[in-house]
This record gives C-alpha cells, sequence and structure tokens, in this order.
C-alpha cells in the first residue's frame, strides 16, 4: 500500500510540473527564440574565401635560422605583398579582367590576409568576400603582379 501512495503522490508531482500553462509559455518562448536567431542567422551575408599557397625563398643560410628571425622575415615578406605599389598594380590589372570593380587600395589590403605555414617556406595568401566569383580572380591577379 506504501509503494502505491508514493508512486501516486510522483505522479500528481510530476503532472503539476507539466502543466498546461507551463508547457505553452515554454512552447512560445523556445519557438520565438528559435525563430528570432535562425532569422538572425540566415539574415548575415555569406562570407566566402580563395586561397593560394606561395613559396617564398629564404636568404643565404636562412635554412639554419632561428625562431625570431623566421618570423621577421615572414613580416618583411607580408610588407612587401601588401605594399601600396603592389596592391595599386593588382587593382589595375583587376580593372582590365573585370570592368566595372569598385574597390580601392584599403579595401583590397582588408580582403587579403597573409599566414605562415609552420615549418615552411610556405605562405597561404587568403581573399576572403562577398563575392565569390572575385575572389579567385584576385588571388590568380595579386599572384600574376608578384611575378612581374
Amino acid at each position: 500500500m506504501k509503494d502505491l501512495r508514493q508512486n501516486h503522490s510522483s505522479n500528481a508531482g510530476y503532472r503539476a510540473f507539466l502543466s498546461p500553462q507551463k508547457v505553452v509559455v515554454f512552447g512560445l518562448a523556445f519557438g520565438i527564440s528559435v525563430l528570432l536567431s535562425l532569422t538572425y542567422t540566415f539574415s548575415q551575408p555569406a562570407i566566402y574565401q580563395s586561397s593560394a599557397k606561395l613559396l617564398y625563398s629564404a636568404a643565404a643560410g636562412f635554412d639554419q635560422a632561428t625562431d625570431p628571425q623566421q618570423v621577421q622575415h615572414f613580416i618583411i615578406q607580408q610588407q612587401v605583398l601588401l605594399s601600396q605599389d603592389l596592391l595599386e598594380e593588382t587593382l589595375r590589372r583587376l580593372e582590365i579582367a573585370r570592368p566595372g570593380i569598385l574597390m580601392d587600395v584599403t579595401q583590397l589590403r582588408r580582403m587579403l590576409i597573409l599566414e605562415p605555414v609552420p615549418e615552411a617556406h610556405l605562405m597561404e595568401i587568403r581573399a576572403e568576400g562577398e563575392d565569390a566569383k572575385l575572389l579567385p580572380l584576385l588571388i590568380n591577379t595579386w599572384i600574376v603582379g608578384l611575378t612581374h
């Protein structure tokens, strides 16, 4: 008899915990939260990436260089790759390849990212932006500008 009473009293507590009013309030709060978060997520613009790896040469005796020297060499390479002259040349070539591009050097510099590849004389060059068709063309034009 005691077992039946304990079982019955726990069922009553469970029913009170899941009262219809609580279920409705929870359902509404959950539904509104899901709707707002999905609306925010899907209203964000898509960000595309295009990348390439670039092998850069080291100075004489650099193969035995220490970590600070490698960092310094990468910084020098980064300054060369993001120089005003090279970016202006890249923009000029890009406007020839795809007329109507409205971009200046500052916007171009913000789109470009350079990162070293650990334990190698490689550098990953990456462009990020909202125009998926422009980014591969930008990376290729930038690399062509390096070789000329």
